[in-house]
C-alpha cells in the first residue's frame, strides 16, 4: 500500500477496489499533481511542431525528464521513507530540459518567448 497523504485516515492502493469517495479525492488532490506536468509534456510537442527543432526533440526530451523526476522522486521516497511531493522532482526536471533542449537547438530566445498560433475563430474540422 502507498501511503499518499499523511495528514488524513485515507490509504490508496494501486489497484483500488474499493470505491474512490469524493472525501478521498478532495483529500489527496493527486488529479493537479499529475495535470500540471502532463500539461508541460503536451507544451513540448507543441513546440516541437512550430519550431521544429533540428537536434533534439522538446517533447522527447521531457517525457525523459518525467521519467527522470519520477524515478528520482520514488528513489528519495525509499532511501529516506518519507513521502515526497514528486512536483519538487518534476517541475525542476522539465523546465530544466526544456531550457538544455532550447540551448542545444540554439532556440533558446523562440522558446522562452514562444507563443501558441491562435486558431481561426470560424474554422470548421
Amino acid at each position: 500500500m502507498i501511503e499518499i497523504c499523511t495528514n488524513c485516515r485515507h490509504r490508496l492502493t494501486p489497484f483500488q477496489t474499493s470505491p474512490i469517495t469524493s472525501e478521498t479525492l478532495s483529500c489527496h488532490k493527486q488529479p493537479r499533481k499529475v495535470v500540471i506536468p502532463g500539461l508541460f509534456v503536451r507544451f513540448a510537442s507543441k513546440i516541437d511542431e512550430a519550431l521544429q527543432p533540428q537536434n533534439l526533440s522538446y517533447f522527447s526530451v521531457a517525457t525523459a525528464a518525467y521519467a527522470v523526476g519520477l524515478l528520482t522522486c520514488f528513489g528519495v521516497n525509499e532511501i529516506t521513507h518519507a513521502g515526497q511531493p514528486a512536483l519538487l522532482y518534476l517541475d525542476p526536471s522539465l523546465v530544466g530540459s526544456a531550457l538544455a533542449c532550447a540551448v542545444a537547438n540554439d532556440q533558446l530566445e523562440e522558446v522562452w518567448n514562444f507563443r501558441e498560433a491562435e486558431e481561426e475563430a470560424g474554422k470548421e474540422e
